[in-house]
């Protein structure tokens, strides 16, 4: 069981029968005597992709969601979406660009990823928390552009993800990017 001092950014927690997913957390304790401590979260569902916005007495308790995590493969975006293949039973499913919003930047052709399953239905996808990306476009820095104490240039990559990269990075180049935070971590 999970409380709502478990509430941090990346849990997952079921209410009302579905799984969600936290994408932020506001914890308040009222300044006056004896009043409780509030948890306001917002959390994505993990079937529907809706946005859930609420509020709750600390120590209220939930479930954690009885998730599956099977390996698939991106395969290819198509018109109805992003096509994806379970590893292990070869069958192919398409999830919606609205229910990967936060993900497409970071999905390349025959990549590799974790699949969430909830009650037989694919609930997301997890990235691996690194991806290699090919540079397209590097906007032009000069080696005594250092005022503002940076060192970065804004790279453009093969999915259009925008990431700020060293001076040494030239277009051509593979990166690694952290698909947490969305910056730049090495060359690949």
């Amino acid at each position: 069981m999970l409380t709502t001092s478990d509430f941090k950014k990346g849990v997952q927690f079921e209410w009302e029968g579905e799984p969600y997913v936290i994408l932020d957390v506001d914890t308040k304790t009222p300044a006056a005597r004896g009043a409780q401590t509030i948890v306001s979260i917002k959390a994505r569902n993990l079937i529907s992709g809706q946005f859930l916005q609420k509020t709750w007495k600390a120590g209220e308790k939930f479930k954690e969601p009885d998730l599956e995590h099977r390996k698939v493969q991106y395969l290819y975006r198509d018109s109805d979406g992003f096509v994806f293949m379970d590893m292990e039973t070869y069958d192919q499913f398409t999830l919606d660009v609205e229910f990967l919003e936060n993900e497409i930047p970071y999905l390349v052709e025959n990549q590799e990823l974790t699949s969430l399953i909830f009650n037989e239905k694919v609930a997301g996808v997890e990235l691996p928390q690194f991806v290699t990306l090919e540079v397209t476009d590097v906007v032009p820095g000069t080696k005594g552009d250092t005022a503002t104490g940076q060192v970065t240039t804004p790279a453009t990559t093969t999915n259009g993800l925008v990431v700020n990269v060293p001076l040494y990075i030239k277009v051509g180049d593979s990166i690694r990017v952290d698909t947490r935070t969305g910056d730049f971590k090495d060359r690949a």
